[in-house]
């Protein structure tokens, strides 16, 4: 199993040690042995889906390596800035480009049999079909592939650090991901880093460039990646400029929106339905889309007086002369993919929109944007999931001028990637949360009354069969809105039927808490009377509004076990939010626990035996 390295949070080794013995001395050989013996294969952990180091460039002859260089110059000349591109394997100078830096990160057709078979079956097709295959990721809940950091550790810091991700919207056979550092001239910053995962759903890489290397004032920073997944292999590839011209005091760099307003952990994107008591943006309005309001702004002090914003540039971005650089995406932790912000006009870009909401003070130091209300960033409606964990990354090249000479725009990272750490503002963490119970449904109070959910207000107690003395639980928050899917009706042979959304949990005898959409007839629910078994369970779509509760103070929480913040409901037990929430994270966790030998597409089984053995 090969060692994890972190080159991210170790710049002072790059100080210490020349950049080849540094690639030795952390990794050692990279060539793969055989297939492991008997005794060496039941040695593997069979948890481990990743594995990840840094690349030996001295793998190539010099002739090679010189090469590679003039390939990947040639590669980068032909992709624009900030866009995730399908490099096209027909063309014999971008295989190279691929062989060689895959060879670099020790996958060569013995280490990675299963690999090399997909790349050549791709470069068969795309030599059949010899046009140009130069495409970009659109915006939907795609696999997505971007560097989500590439800044300096500090203003002062010698060190950039670029970090990249590749996701895929559920669980792919195979991802691999690379970054490196280099100036404008070519020339190596630092060690290429690579990440590979097994039947997974996001990888991330970092590594680290020493701009100390190099006189040159311009930086780039590029990833690759490669997909397996029931759609075939993917490719991509993209880069991001950077420079030290224009350094600048980012102390004043000020976020407004998303913040959290309501003082829980996270900011809460309520979909659909809004929690009272915890939800820091209503999202009710837009039931088919995911909004997000951005604003903020940056008052910058330059150390150099004759750096300003570009406002031609600028104004060139808003009116669709220029294409602007950067991007702007939700990445769905949980579920994987992810997707980008929205033009909201087919004949714009995503960032011109952005732009076109953007003002600078008459001195050229200060740059607001402001996407709120109606004109809040808009995301593809497939990134609207249920209680899921987000991560918002905003890369902003800013466009600034050095007296009067243009210079390369500058990236300012806002982001909750908790993996970034050459962030210039991180953001706290997002979730979006989603559950319900319909309209008219009948709830027992602490004195018995069954009341219309509602009806319930916060503060009111709620009757809970686990809660010792008096067994009531305070409502602590309450939901309302609609519901935009059919909903789960059931009806048990005592006559009682409840309508809740799919996502909503019941207890049952045989499994537990059961989200509703796994409910089947013949399933014995527990009820206000004792065990009952459904007779019906069944879709209907539900134009009414739809209601939920937390139930349980921090004192009464205390009392209780696992799973008993619970109601009746018409005369079911089921869970409440707090319940619910858990149920879906845990859902959409549980491959991540499941042995390696049994998730792993028998296919790639050789390839996985081979990285967990280097």
């Amino acid at each position: 199993m090969s060692t994890r390295i972190n080159v991210a949070k170790s710049p002072a080794l790059l100080r210490k040690m020349s950049l080849g013995s540094l690639l030795v001395g952390l990794m050692g050989p990279l060539t793969a042995s055989a297939l492991p013996s008997g005794g060496q294969n039941s040695q593997i952990d069979w948890t481990q889906s990743e594995f990840s180091g840094v690349a030996r460039p001295e793998v190539l002859s010099l002739t090679e390596l010189k090469t590679y260089h003039e390939d990947r110059s040639y590669v980068r000349s032909m992709v624009t800035p900030d866009v995730a591109t399908s490099l096209d394997y027909s063309d014999p100078r971008v295989f190279r480009f691929v062989l060689a830096r895959l060879k670099m990160a020790g996958k060569t057709p013995r280490t990675a049999p299963r690999l090399f078979d997909l790349i050549n079956q791709q470069r068969a097709a795309d030599q059949l079909r010899k046009t140009d295959r130069t495409q970009t990721l659109t915006a939907t809940r795609t696999p997505q592939h971007f560097l989500n950091s590439t800044n300096f550790l500090s203003e002062t810091s010698p060190y950039m650090e670029a970090n990249a991700l590749v996701t895929y919207p559920g669980v792919a056979n195979y991802l691999y991901i690379d970054s490196a550092t280099y100036d404008k001239n070519g020339n190596a910053l630092g060690a290429m880093g690579y990440a590979e995962k097994y039947s997974g759903s996001i990888v991330r890489v970092a590594a680290v460039g020493d701009v100390t290397l190099t006189s040159a004032l311009d930086y780039e920073v590029e990833s690759y990646a490669l997909i397996d997944s029931a759609e075939g292999l993917k490719n991509y590839y993209t880069f991001r400029e950077n420079n030290r011209r224009c350094q600048f005091d980012l102390s004043t760099l000020n976020i407004t929106d998303p913040v959290n307003h309501t003082g829980g952990q996270c900011v809460d994107l309520c979909l659909n339905r809004t929690w009272t008591g915890d939800c820091d943006y209503d999202l009710t309005g837009t039931p088919w889309a995911l909004k997000i309001p951005l604003s903020g702004s940056i008052g910058i002090t330059f150390n150099n007086p004759t750096c300003v914003f570009d406002t031609n540039r600028i104004a060139q971005y808003q009116n669709g002369t220029l294409t602007p650089p950067g991007n702007i995406k939700v990445v769905l932790a949980n579920v994987g993919g992810g997707c980008d912000v929205d033009s909201n006009n087919a004949l714009s870009t995503p960032m011109q929109n952005f732009w076109q909401h953007v003002t600078i003070s008459p001195d050229g130091k200060t740059m607001n944007w402001n996407l709120t209300g109606a004109d809040a960033a808009l995301f593809d409606p497939s990134c609207r999931q249920v209680q899921d964990q987000l991560e918002l990354t905003m890369i902003l090249g800013i466009p600034m001028k050095q007296g009067a000479v243009e210079i390369p725009p500058r990236p300012i990272v806002i982001s909750n990637d908790p993996d970034s750490q050459a962030t210039d503002w991180q953001l706290p963490c997002m979730t979006m949360t989603n559950s319900c119970l319909a309209e008219g449904t009948k709830v027992q109070l602490a004195d018995g009354r069954m009341v219309p959910i509602e009806s319930i207000q916060i503060g009111d107690k709620i009757f809970n069969p686990f809660h010792p003395g008096d067994q009531a639980l305070t409502v602590t928050d309450i939901a309302k809105g609609f519901e935009t899917v059919p909903m789960v009706r059931i009806k048990d042979k005592a006559g009682r039927e409840l309508l809740m959304t799919e996502m909503h949990p019941i207890a049952t005898v045989d499994r537990g808490m059961v989200q509703a959409r796994k409910l089947h007839v013949g399933d014995k629910v527990q009820t206000q009377t004792g065990v009952s078994q459904l007779v019906s369970v069944t879709r209907e779509p539900f134009g009414g509004k739809v209601h939920n509760l937390k139930v349980g103070s921090n004192e009464e929480a205390l009392k209780l076990g696992t799973d008993q913040t619970v109601v009746y409901a018409n005369g079911f037990l089921v869970g409440d939010g707090q319940i619910q929430q858990k149920y879906e994270s845990a859902e959409q966790n549980a491959n991540a626990r499941l042995d390696m030998r049994t998730r792993v597409d028998k296919r790639w089984r050789q390839d996985y035996v081979k990285s967990a053995t280097r």
